[in-house]
Formats: C-alpha cells, sequence, structure tokens
C-alpha cells in the first residue's frame, strides 16, 4: 500500500484506521510512522523512498515494539531505511532473514550463543562486536574475526577466556580501532599486550576493573608514547601512587587526549606527579574522582591549569584552599565544562571565577541541603556565562532560585536530575516563560500528574522546544494524555516520557492514545 500520494497530516490517520489489517507491504514518506507500525503483524517490507540517505537513530530489535515470535516475518527486503546504530544479540539476528542498512552494527554473544548463529554473525557488515564468557566457543571464532572487514571495536566482558598473543597476532589483521577488555585477570602472559602495543594501531584502550600489577602499568607506559592512543580508560584499576608516577612521566610523549583514573587509591602524591605530567601534554580530559587525596590536595591540579589543554574538569569534594586556587587559574585556562560534585559551601572568589570563566557547560551535584544557602547558585545561574546548566541532588528551593535568575542569563539547556520538584512545579511554571530555555530535563523528578499540568501551563507562553520528563513513574496515562492536549499548539518539537511505564501494555496503549490527540499536529513528536 502506498501512502506516499496523501499529505502527512494524513497519512497518521490512515495508519491508525488500519492498524491490525493484513497490510503486507507500506510506503511511507515520514521517518516517526516507523515507530508507529507495531500492529502490522504481517508486515514484511517497508519503504521510505523519500528518505534515501537520511540517518536515523538507535534502534534496538531486542527491545522492539513489535513481539520477537514475529521478527522472524520482517524480511527487510526493500527497506530504504537508514539507521545510525543497530544493536542485536547473534541470537536474535539469527531470526532476521535481513537487517537495514545502517552505520553501525552492534551485535553481542556468549557462551549461551549457538554456533548456527555464529555463521549469521560473519555474514553481517560489523562494525562493534562483543564477546562475553565465551569459555565453551570453539576457537574458529577468533579465526573468523579478521573478516569483518567493517570491525572498528572489540569488546570482551567479564570472564572472557583469552590468549593474549593470539589477540595481539589477530588485531593488525582487522581495522579495530577501538580495545575493550573489562574486569581482566592480568597474567604473566598478559604482559604481550602490553610490549606490543604500537603494533595494533588502536585510538582506544579501556581496561577498567582490571588487576593490573606494578610491571603491567610500567610495561603500558613504556609503550604508550609509540602508539596513537588517544582515549585510555583505567578506571577501578587500583594502580595507586606508582601507577599515576609512572604514567604522568609519559604524557607529554602521548597522543592522549582522555586518562580515566577514577578509584585507583591515588594520594596527594601521584596527584602532584599527575598535575606535572599534564603540563604540555595535549591531555584534554582527566577523571581523577574517588581516589584517597583530602579536599585541599585538589590544588595541586588546580594551579597547574594555566598550564593545560584540559578543556573538561570534574572536580569532587573541594576545600576552601583548592576553591581559591581554581577560582585565581580557571579564567586563564582552556576549561569549557565543569563539574562540581558534592561541595556544599562556596567561596565567593570561585563563583567569580566561573562567572569570568569561558565555560560553555556547568554541572553541579548535591550543591546544598535544605540548609545551605540557594542564593549561592541562584546568584550564578544570573551571570552564567554557559549556555548549558545542569543540576543534579539539589534542594527544590535552590531550583526555584535558579528559575528566577535565568531570564537574564544566556543559559539555553537547563537539566535537573534526581531532585524532588512535586512542591515548587506551580512556581517554575511560571517562570518557564521568562527565560531563554530551549532545552528543559526534568529527570527523576518525582514528579505526579498534578504537577506536569502545571508546567503544561507555563509552556505555552514560552520558547521550549525540547522537553524530557523521563524516569518519573508517578506519571500516568491520564496525565500524559492531558499533558499532550494541553501542549500541542505550544513551541515544543519534542516531548520525552521514557522509562515511565512498567508494562508494554501501558506503553502501547499511551503511544495509541498521543497519537490520536497529535492526528493533526506533525511538529510534535512525543517518545517513551
Amino acid at each position: 500500500m502506498d501512502l506516499q500520494a496523501f499529505p502527512v497530516e494524513l497519512q497518521y490517520s490512515i495508519i491508525d484506521y488500519l492498524a491490525g489489517d493484513d497490510i503486507l507491504n507500506l510506503s511511507l514518506t515520514n521517518k516517526y510512522f516507523f515507530a508507529f507500525l507495531s500492529p502490522f503483524q504481517k508486515l514484511s517490507s517497508i519503504m521510505a523512498v523519500g528518505l534515501l540517505g537520511e540517518i536515523w537513530p538507535t534502534i534496538d530489535l531486542e527491545n522492539w515494539n513489535v513481539r520477537e515470535d514475529k521478527l522472524k516475518n520482517f524480511g527487510f527486503n526493500e527497506c530504504r531505511f537508514k539507521f545510525q546504530s543497530i544493536s542485536i544479540s547473534a541470537s536474535v539476528l539469527n531470526t532476521l532473514e535481513n537487517l537495514p542498512p545502517s552505520k553501525e552494527l552492534i551485535i553481542s554473544m556468549d557462551s549461551k550463543t549457538d554456533p548456527e548463529c555464529l555463521a549469521t554473525v560473519f555474514k553481517q557488515d560489523v562494525t562493534d562486536l562483543e564477546i562475553g564468557k565465551l569459555f565453551d566457543v570453539d576457537f574458529d571464532l577468533w579465526k573468523a574475526i579478521p573478516t569483518l572487514t567493517k570491525l572498528k571495536t572489540l569488546r570482551m566482558g567479564y570472564d572472557t577466556k583469552i590468549d593474549w598473543k593470539f589477540l595481539v597476532g589477530l588485531i593488525p589483521k582487522t581495522k579495530v580501532e577501538i580495545l575493550a577488555v573489562e574486569s581482566a585477570i592480568f597474567t604473566p602472559d598478559s604482559l604481550y599486550l602490553f610490549e606490543n602495543l604500537a603494533r595494533l594501531n588502536l585510538k582506544e584502550l579501556h581496561l577498567s576493573r582490571s588487576s593490573f600489577m606494578n610491571i603491567h602499568i610500567e610495561k603500558l607506559a613504556k609503550s604508550l608514547p609509540f602508539t596513537s592512543i588517544k582515549y585510555l580508560e583505567l578506571r577501578d584499576c587500583s594502580i595507586g601512587d606508582h601507577g599515576a608516577k609512572t604514567i604522568s612521566k609519559v604524557l607529554r610523549d602521548t597522543q592522549l587526549h582522555y586518562l580515566g583514573l577514577e578509584n585507583n587509591r591515588i594520594t596527594s602524591e601521584g596527584l602532584e606527579h599527575l598535575s606535572e605530567g599534564i603540563m604540555n601534554s595535549k591531555l584534554k580530559r582527566l577523571e581523577i574522582n574517588l581516589n584517597d587525596f583530602d579536599d585541599d590536595d585538589w590544588y595541586l591540579l588546580y594551579r597547574k591549569l594555566p598550564y593545560t589543554c584540559l578543556e573538561s574538569l570534574e572536580v569532587g569534594l573541594i576545600g576552601e584552599m583548592s576553591q581559591l586556587a581554581l577560582a585565581s587559574t580557571l579564567s586563564k585556562s582552556k576549561v569549557t565544562k565543569l563539574a562540581i560534585m558534592y561541595c556544599s559551601d562556596y567561596h565567593n572568589n570561585l563563583t567569580q571565577a566561573i562567572k569570568d570563566s569561558k565555560l560553555k557547560t556547568l554541572e553541579i551535584v548535591d550543591e546544598a541541603s535544605e540548609d545551605g544557602d540557594p542564593s549561592i547558585l541562584g546568584n550564578l545561574a544570573k551571570y552564567l556565562p554557559c549556555e548549558a546548566l545542569y543540576i543534579e541532588q539539589v534542594g527544590p528551593s535552590s531550583i526555584l532560585t535558579i528559575f528566577q535568575n535565568l531570564k537574564q542569563s544566556k543559559v539555553k539547556k537547563f537539566g535537573v536530575w534526581d531532585t524532588p520538584l512535586n512542591e515548587i512545579m506551580p512556581f517554575v511554571a511560571k517562570e518557564i516563560c521568562k527565560t531563554n530555555l530551549v532545552t528543559l530535563s526534568f529527570q527523576i523528578g518525582f514528579l505526579t500528574d498534578e504537577s506536569i499540568l502545571y508546567l503544561a501551563d507555563g509552556l505555552n507562553a514560552g520558547k521550549l522546544r525540547n522537553l524530557d520528563l523521563s524516569s518519573n513513574p508517578e506519571i500516568t496515562v491520564d496525565g500524559i494524555l492531558q499533558f499532550v492536549d494541553k501542549v500541542k499548539n505550544s513551541s515544543l518539537q519534542q516531548l520525552a516520557f521514557r522509562d515511565i511505564f512498567k508494562s508494554r501494555k501501558d506503553k502501547e496503549m499511551a503511544m495509541s492514545k498521543v497519537r490520536r490527540i497529535l492526528e493533526h499536529n506533525y511538529r510534535l513528536y512525543v517518545s517513551f
């Protein structure tokens, strides 16, 4: 059936009317219709002639809105949709005749994967392969990996059995640029990996939660200057001060742009070595929270900021001395993204430095309890130079004060997470229309039907285009329907209610009823 001859606004109504009929083929013009095709259980081909070359968002075929036992009916033989990314397990992949084209194809498999499925995997243009717990899989799997000519990422999960010498010999035969090994137990044999890193042409190396010994970190550091690795993740590896010192000695000679060292038992001694090492290096982002140095030890890093290339900085539990050091160097640095974690008392010098900085994004987590001074954040928001502000786990009074000051700021994107908002929503709704906000997120806001209806009243006079109310499970289907009906003629273009429903039935019912409300409105897109 060809719907392209009909106006776009009528295609919604036609699809809704035909739901459940034995339609085998559909030809559409609007990419959002794909989300509404679950009622067509016998549909075997989908065509979108007007969408050639268009990039779609990620689709997860394991949690698709078509029942899994019906997946085999979807041949996609004539499908012209192009997805940005498709994520699928080898077992589900084996039930499909073909897949629609995509920029990325992510396939996962483990010891439960049927050997028959493996043959299907190696017929695909796989870009990301995840292998986990493959104790019982034939060794031929590893030998077949070079046949995946588009493979860029190889991930090995917890407890994966690895022959390190074979792996080092395998990767140069592929186009793999990203190697991720989670929770690896390094043995003397695994030294072969670090001694031969330069042969692998990797751009990213992820080794989180792995059991490093001093000899492993020393071999890794020695090889890094001879590699093209820009992203190195060593989170939760317990490398300690010795590891921090060893890596810091070679930082200037590496291509690293990102270094993740969170939760590694690093003390002020290791932090001081790292602070010296990042000077004149190419490092743009350093993550080093959850280590063993004190609140005021951060100044060892902050005083060096003007001499580094750091653009993203995440700080936590900083004392007065560290705040003063950050305040004196922030405006002289290249930092454009700053995240402040668990800092309940801001020094005036720091708030002034943030106002005078080059920041584009500011994130604050757990600014203050209900006993804290809400005016600190409110006044900061008033003169904030950046366009994006994200707040998590703060007091409702601080959120309200921020909204009262946003109208005088440059902030266009504002996100609030894990903060109770019900009591202040009537006041927030009145302030939203006075701001320059284009994107707003209230995730985990403990919102109810009543509170989002207050919010709806404030949206009709504002400039807001994107609103995310995900992860608020107390919102009901009736609340969503009333909300959508109220805002359907507002400036909103995208509205999200993800992670709201516990059952698929409730989700599909909400989707169906929302479509009816918006049957003549194809500008607003609602996602669940």
